[in-house]
């Protein structure tokens, strides 16, 4: 992790030092190139003055004077050359080849307000030429061999970019071990991790720890403790699953060996009927784990679509209604409009629904009355029995699985399995709605789903 980081951050800085060495090369081009010119035009005046005196004089003044040759030659590796043309470009005194070349970038007919500065190459080697106008219309022509001007460079080069290397070579170990300072709680944190078990899930300390990384660890003993809270759950769920599983299992084993040892068909039938209500309550019991299984998994895959929650609500309640019939009960539907659109998963909704009436149905007296309403206009759901309700202090545990009130004294309570609810709270969450329970107007409990 540490050489990524490293390499990511040594890319810029690199990119960095090659921008800054070009930009050093080209300031010491031109500062090299400005010295030279600035020498250059100062000879130049030099001649232009020598040269106005020769022609005053009748040319009887030599030409340029042994001063003006030593200026010229104070260089011995790359002296200087000189040329004068006239207006046409013909030449009056000093190097022919200096004034053919100096002719080729700039044609006949110069008339130049400023000196001149320019590159040109004679016998193969490159020489800044210098061309300034005198007051007769003349051009002199001075050149050198840009050599000084390159060792200059590389001087300046040489103090410039040696340094930067230095420097970033320098910042390059300094981030590196800076890297390797803050990463080393990371590394010893990845150790930790490592070596725990997959049920080792409590807080993890985290003695000098950089404050920098306090709040991504407070984090992940965060998300711990979540995974802790989950995992317990669902352990107990699957204990208190297989515990009610083993009671009808059991009943069902008992009576089916009492069945075999049984002669008369009175009893048998006795006992048949009795195999079959402990197998539709089995049966109801696996299919409401089955629901609560996918209502807990479905917050990736619910599919959620513009659906008429009043038609789910209706299918449902006819679905049902047999069941209720057969007990005796009574059920009404009470829709305030037809339509209801609103993103929903259709086959969780239903689900909750179904669960919400069958729970009713299970905690209503034979004889009683359920009523299942909906309203479009406040965005709920609301399920009324005229049951024994639910006591104030059990409202919010009723929502476990398992769990079932001691309130249900009038009805049977091997009818329930205490994971309606728990469905119901659970497709809720998922549909960013709310559950409630009250008090209904039929004198048992009234459940209100609430969406959002």
């Amino acid at each position: 992790m540490v050489s990524r980081f490293f390499e990511w951050m040594l890319a810029p800085l690199l990119f960095v030092w090659l921008v800054s060495f070009a930009a050093t090369f080209i300031a010491a081009r031109a500062s090299a190139d400005k010295t030279h010119d600035v020498r250059l035009t100062t000879v130049a005046k030099l001649l232009d003055i020598e040269w106005q005196i020769v022609k005053n004089n009748g040319k009887k003044e030599v030409f340029p004077s042994s001063q003006s040759v030593r200026w010229l030659n104070a260089s011995s590796e790359s002296p200087l050359r000189y040329a004068i043309v006239d207006s046409q470009w013909r030449k009056l005194s000093g190097d022919d080849e200096l004034a053919q070349a100096a002719n080729q970038p700039l044609g006949n007919a110069i008339n130049l307000d400023q000196p001149e500065q320019l590159n040109i190459s004679l016998d193969g080697v490159v020489h800044r030429i210098v061309l300034l106008n005198n007051a007769t219309n003349e051009t002199i022509i001075l050149a050198q061999n840009r050599q000084e001007g390159d060792v200059l460079v590389r001087t300046i080069i040489l103090f410039e970019v040696i340094p930067q290397a230095l420097i970033l070579l320098i910042a390059g170990v300094l981030v590196a071990s800076g890297l390797a300072y803050v990463a080393k709680p990371l590394t010893e944190l990845q150790t930790l991790l490592s070596q725990r078990s997959a049920s080792q899930l409590d807080p993890i300390a985290k003695p000098g720890l950089p404050q920098e990384l306090e709040p991504f660890l407070d984090g992940l003993n965060g998300l711990l403790q979540r995974l802790e809270t989950t995992i317990s759950a669902q352990r107990r769920f699957i204990a208190d699953a297989a515990h009610q599983l083993r009671t009808p299992i059991a009943a069902m084993l008992n009576e089916s060996q009492l069945l075999s040892r049984l002669e008369s068909p009175g009893e048998k039938q006795i006992v048949i009927e009795r195999l079959q209500a402990i197998s539709e309550r089995t049966s109801r019991l696996a299919t409401q784990l089955l629901s609560l299984a996918r209502a807990e998994s479905s917050s990736a895959n619910a599919i959620f679509d513009t659906v008429n929650i009043c038609q789910i609500v209706r299918l449902v309640a006819e679905d049902v209604a047999s069941d209720a019939l057969v007990r005796g009960i009574e059920i009404e539907l009470d829709l305030q409009d037809d339509v209801w659109m609103h993103k929903a998963d259709t086959t969780l909704v239903g689900e909750m629904v179904r669960n919400l009436i069958d729970n009713a149905i299970c905690y209503t007296p034979q004889g009683g009355q359920v009523v299942v309403s909906v309203n479009p206009y406040a965005n709920q759901i609301a399920v009324d029995d005229s049951g024994v309700g639910v006591a104030q202090e059990e409202r919010e545990a009723v929502f476990a699985p398992f769990f079932r009130g001691n309130n249900l004294g009038l009805v049977d309570r091997a009818n329930g399995s205490g994971l309606g609810l728990a469905i119901v709270k659970e497709v809720a969450g998922l549909h960013n709605a709310t559950v409630k329970i009250g008090d209904s107007m039929l004198g048992g409990a009234r459940v209100v789903v609430s969406f959002h």
